[in-house]
């Protein structure tokens, strides 16, 4: 597949592409626990991360974000 050049071409490019098999071992994202129990702080009903709806979880990575960048920034408080 590979060319006296050291190039592989287009063709056999897609040829090892299509042959390629993915086996997925688990569902989910494994959470360590300090951050699992940073989003159990955070959460407004103390949910530990795999416990929250896909909505919730968005929702708490976007305060936590704007925490640190307001921590970062601002000194801890966003401006209004």
């Amino acid at each position: 597949m590979v060319e006296e050049n050291g190039t592989v071409k287009y063709n056999s490019r897609r040829k090892i592409v299509a042959d390629l098999h993915f086996v997925k071992k688990s569902i989910g994202v494994k959470i360590d626990d300090n951050i699992n129990k940073k989003f159990q702080e955070i959460s407004t009903r103390n949910a530990k991360f795999e416990a929250m709806s896909t909505d919730e979880k968005i929702k708490e990575i976007l305060d936590e974000k704007r925490g640190v960048l307001a921590q970062t920034l601002f000194g801890g408080r966003l401006p209004e």
